[in-house]
């Protein structure tokens, strides 16, 4: 699968707004993207007499811009002269003396609105066909990118997070503990681990089949994760077992947000089927130290402390 470097790509993207500027011979050539309800200048042809800035936006809804039209009507749109036209002459751009307008919409793989691709002159432009053909063309070679991204980004999300629970798997939590152990030794921080594990799980795949396991795994996920905050990293570490890494967060601190949230489990009622099934956690917790030359070390204390725990009785922190 062929990758696209992000800064290479935002090059391609400004040859092609400066190709169509030089060509078509128009003061802007735009890429203009949608982003949480705003109209962005994405990529803006580095012509002399373009008044648009990369970076500038505006709310799209009810804006008036030749874009929002574009975008909502999901179809091209052609404004040889605003000033003529009494839906648009009294639009935003003709306030920057664009008065015509040739743009066709952007869309992300799923359908959704990326933006627009856009010429806009400052004199009435009829644009020719073969205009309409060049930047329809060149809209549809940026969508097959979006494409690229797109399973770029699906394929690593693949890669990364667990199937089931639909948390970071074993391989990428380690991967982002080792930065933070790396982060939290530079400047001297805290940092916490702890290692859980569901008590007599196999008891519940054995009675109950491994279809109600995997929901008891997904649900237990659920429950912790709306313990932790964004900076802490989740993972499951094999089977029935799951691993946090606590960021700025001392050995006491990390073991009571373990007891609240094995408290908390234990307090959860699984609805599978006709069934409503209650589990109990076990934890380990350990904290880095200067001793530690890499992240096999803290972690194997925090499988220690569980291990503890789970000899003591279960259903405790260790």
């Amino acid at each position: 699968m062929e990758h696209i470097d992000a800064d290479l790509l935002i090059q391609e993207w400004q040859d092609v707004v400066d190709l169509l500027a030089a060509i078509i011979n128009v003061p802007a050539g735009l890429i203009m993207k949608l982003d949480k309800g705003k109209l962005e200048v994405f990529v803006s042809s580095k012509t002399p007499d373009n008044p648009y800035k990369v970076g500038e936006n505006e709310v799209m809804e009810n804006s008036g811009l030749y874009c929002e039209t574009v975008i909502k009507s999901n179809k091209k749109l052609k404004v040889t002269n605003a000033l003529t036209d009494d839906k648009w002459k009294n639009n935003p751009d003709v306030k920057l003396n664009m008065i015509s307008y040739l743009g066709f919409p952007i869309r992300y793989p799923d359908g959704n609105p990326f933006g627009t691709i856009c010429i806009l002159d400052s004199k009435e432009n009829n644009y020719s066909d073969n205009h309409e053909k060049l930047i329809e063309k060149l809209r549809d070679l940026i969508e097959r990118e979006l494409t690229i991204i797109d399973n770029n980004y699906q394929l690593k999300r693949i890669s990364e997070i667990d199937a089931l629970t639909q948390i970071d798997n074993r391989y990428s939590f380690l991967t982002k503990a080792e930065i933070e152990i790396n982060r939290s030794k530079r400047y001297n921080h805290h940092l916490s681990f702890i290692f859980f594990d569901l008590d007599w799980f196999k008891k519940i795949n054995d009675k109950y089949g491994h279809q109600v396991g995997d929901t008891v795994l997904k649900e237990f996920s659920k429950k912790v994760n709306s313990q932790l905050r964004t900076t802490d990293l989740f993972g499951r570490y094999g089977g029935e077992e799951f691993i946090v890494a606590l960021p700025e967060t001392d050995l006491t601190s990390a073991k009571l947000l373990a007891n609240r949230i094995r408290e908390r489990i234990q307090k959860m009622n699984i609805v599978c089927g006709s069934r409503n099934i209650s589990i109990t956690v076990s934890a380990g917790v350990s904290e880095l130290t200067d001793d530690d030359r890499d992240i096999d070390s803290v972690i194997n204390r925090a499988d220690k402390a569980l291990y503890e725990a789970k000899q003591s009785g279960r259903n405790k922190v260790c």
